[in-house]
C-alpha cells in the first residue's frame, strides 16, 4: 500500500492509503484509496476498523449475496431497552459497528468488531456461532468527553453490546439481541474482505496503552 495522509486525534491512528484491488499483481501501482483506523495499546497496533474502501458503497442488496455480519457497515436505527426506546434519525453521525474475521481466516466465527458509540470509537473482539448466538469480549474506547443527551446514548449502546446474546439479519436489518432490549442496525458501507494469503497484513509494535476497558 502506499500512505496517502497521517493523522492522531484523540489517540487515533487515521491512515489514506492507497490499495490493490484483490488479486492485482503486486507490482501494480496501489490506486484504490482506503480509509483505515488503528490504536495503540500495549498489544500493538489494534485495527479501530476493517480498511474502508472510499471508492465502495452499499451493497445493492437482493442483487447478489446476501448481508453477513462482515459485508458492510452496520449503522444503528433505534434502541430499545426496557420501556425505553430512541431512534437514531435526528442525530447527526449515527452509532455503528463493523465486524471483522481473523486476517486471512474469512469462514472463521471469531474476530475484531469496531465501532461509534454516539461519542467515542471502541474496539474489541466478539464470537458469533452458527446458531445466531453472539458475544462480545472486553472493549476498549477512547475517552472523548460529549453532552448529557449523547453520553446516555453511548452508554446505553456499550451496555448492550456488552450483554449481546444473539443477533438475526433480515435482509438489510441487523438485529442484536441482548439483556432486556435490542439493537436495529441498517447495511451501510460494504468492508473490504480480508487479506488472502501471501497478502501483506498490518504490522503491529509495543506502545503504551492508550485505551481504556469498559
Amino acid at each position: 500500500v502506499a500512505v496517502e495522509a497521517l493523522r492522531v486525534r484523540n489517540g487515533i491512528i487515521e491512515l489514506d492509503l492507497l490499495d490493490r484491488r484483490p488479486g492485482e499483481n503486486r507490482q501494480i501501482l496501489p490506486t484504490v484509496p482506503v480509509y483505515s483506523k488503528f490504536a495503540l495499546t500495549n498489544r500493538g497496533l489494534i485495527p479501530v476498523n476493517p480498511p474502508l474502501a472510499v471508492e465502495g458503497r452499499p451493497a445493492a442488496l437482493g442483487a447478489g449475496a446476501p448481508p453477513t455480519l462482515t459485508s458492510h457497515e452496520w449503522i444503528l436505527t433505534d434502541i430499545e431497552m426496557g420501556d425505553w426506546r430512541q431512534t437514531t434519525d435526528s442525530l447527526e453521525r449515527r452509532p455503528s459497528l463493523r465486524f471483522a474475521v481473523e486476517l486471512g481466516e474469512p469462514n472463521a466465527g471469531n474476530g475484531s468488531v469496531a465501532g461509534w458509540a454516539g461519542c467515542n470509537d471502541f474496539f474489541g473482539t466478539y464470537t458469533a456461532g452458527e446458531d445466531g448466538t453472539l458475544r462480545f469480549g472486553p472493549l476498549g474506547a477512547t475517552m472523548r468527553t460529549c453532552d448529557d443527551a449523547l453520553d446516555e446514548l453511548e452508554q446505553r449502546v456499550m451496555a448492550s453490546v456488552a450483554t449481546a446474546r444473539s443477533f438475526t439479519i433480515e435482509n438489510d436489518r441487523l438485529s442484536i439481541e441482548f439483556d432486556g432490549g435490542a439493537l436495529t442496525l441498517s447495511a451501510g458501507p460494504g468492508l473490504r474482505p480480508p487479506p488472502g494469503p501471501g497478502e501483506p497484513r498490518p504490522s503491529t509494535t509495543d506502545g503504551n496503552e492508550t485505551d481504556r476497558e469498559t
